[in-house]
């Protein structure tokens, strides 16, 4: 598939991208009578900055992207999901100095729109709703091992109420 990006040093610590691609995904799903779909087209862009500071050791990023696709499967009408509109991911890592220099810690915020699914209940179809929520990470990994990067990470939500 066609894929084209752009990147450009703003300064020695910024660069600034661009990217777009098609999208030609055949699937195997198939159609009641048992035909199958037609590959999922469509396009993806995004656009953003990154930046590399501390001579590597702390990276960040800020991207916004937009993806299109028609020929999309949709589940029959017992259960027809609606996805987040909105999602925004902030995310970072930081690589300690001198004798930690093996350690990197990070943390993040991920929010996301809210969601609904129509799907059949006990009498009959009833539609459930998910407000907006946010999730709080963060995480630490040890590279004193060339084999193995044992790691942890911890997630927490602020919202509730989910469906």
């Amino acid at each position: 598939m066609p894929y084209a990006g752009l990147i450009y040093d703003l300064t020695p610590i910024y660069s600034a991208f661009v990217s777009y691609t098609q999208i030609f995904d055949p699937q195997n799903n198939r159609r009641r009578d048992g035909s199958y779909l037609e590959p999922v087209l469509g396009t993806g862009r995004e656009a953003g900055i990154k930046g590399r500071h501390f001579d590597g050791a702390l990276n960040t990023s800020l991207v916004v992207f937009e993806t299109k696709q028609d020929h999309v499967a949709d589940a029959l009408p017992a259960l027809r999901p609606s996805l987040p509109r909105s999602l925004v991911r902030l995310f970072s890592t930081y690589t300690l100095p001198d004798a930690w220099h093996r350690v990197t810690v990070g943390g993040g915020v991920n929010w996301q729109g809210p969601s609904k699914a129509q799907v059949d209940g006990p009498f009959g179809p009833q539609q459930l709703a998910q407000s907006s929520m946010t999730l709080v990470s963060a995480m630490a990994r040890d590279f004193s091992n060339l084999y193995d990067a044992p790691g942890a990470s911890w997630n927490v939500t602020f919202t509730y109420r989910f469906f």
